[in-house]
C-alpha cells in the first residue's frame, strides 16, 4: 500500500529502489547464513518473498544461489545463475558458478570460472578467496598463506573483509574471539544499533 502510495504522488523509482535495496539485504543475510550459520532477523528467504521474480534483482539471484549452494543443491543454483547471467556482477556470477561446481566437484571447471572472474575483475578479492580455498582443498598449502595475505590487504571495516577475515578464522581454528568480533560488529548495523 505504502509503495503504491509513493508511486501515485511521484517518489520516482521508490519502489526500484526499495527492491534493489531489499535484495542487498537479502543478500548480505544469505552469506551470514550460509557462511557462518548465523540467523539474522528477517531471514533471508522472508526477504526473497517480498521481491519479484522477473525480473529479479541481481542481489536476490546472488542470495537465491548462496542459498541453493548452501543447501547443496549445486544443479539448481546453476540454473538460477544460466537464467539471470545476463544481469551485472558478472565477477559475482563467475565465483559463485566456480563455487557450485567445486562443491559439485567439477573441479577444473571451477578453477576456470574463478580465474574467469579474476580476469573480469583483477581487485575481486572473493573470486581470488575462493581459488585459493579450491587450491588448499587440493593440497596446496602455500595457497592458505595466499589467501592470509589477501585478507591482511583489505580494509579492516569493509564488510567483506570481516566476514573473510572470520570465515578463515573458523577455518583455521586460530582467533576465534576476533571472529565472533567481526561477526558481531556485522550484525550491529543489521539489527538497527
Amino acid at each position: 500500500v505504502v509503495n503504491g502510495y509513493l508511486e501515485l504522488v511521484g517518489v520516482e523509482g521508490h519502489v526500484s529502489r526499495r527492491r534493489e535495496a531489499t535484495a542487498r539485504l537479502a543478500d548480505v543475510h544469505a552469506q551470514l547464513e550460509t557462511r557462518f550459520g548465523l540467523t539474522p532477523t528477517p531471514d533471508t528467504e522472508t526477504l526473497l518473498a517480498t521481491l519479484p521474480t522477473d525480473p529479479m534483482p541481481v542481489h536476490a539471484v546472488l542470495a537465491r544461489v548462496r542459498l541453493d549452494i548452501a543447501e547443496e543443491r549445486y544443479e539448481q543454483a546453476l540454473r538460477h545463475l544460466a537464467r539471470h547471467g545476463g544481469l551485472q556482477r558478472v565477477a559475482d556470477m563467475e565465483t559463485l558458478r566456480g563455487l557450485a561446481m567445486a562443491r559439485a566437484g567439477r573441479v577444473a571447471e571451477a578453477r576456470e570460472h574463478f580465474s574467469k572472474a579474476r580476469q573480469l575483475d583483477p581487485r575481486h578479492v572473493r573470486s581470488r578467496l575462493e581459488l585459493g580455498h579450491l587450491l588448499v582443498t587440493l593440497g596446496d598449502h602455500e595457497a592458505l598463506q595466499h589467501l592470509n595475505d589477501i585478507l591482511q590487504r583489505l580494509s579492516r571495516e569493509h564488510p567483506e573483509a570481516l566476514m573473510l577475515r572470520a570465515e578463515y578464522a573458523i577455518n583455521a581454528q586460530e582467533n576465534l574471539a576476533q571472529a565472533r568480533s567481526d561477526l558481531e560488529r556485522l550484525q550491529g548495523p543489521m539489527r538497527g544499533q
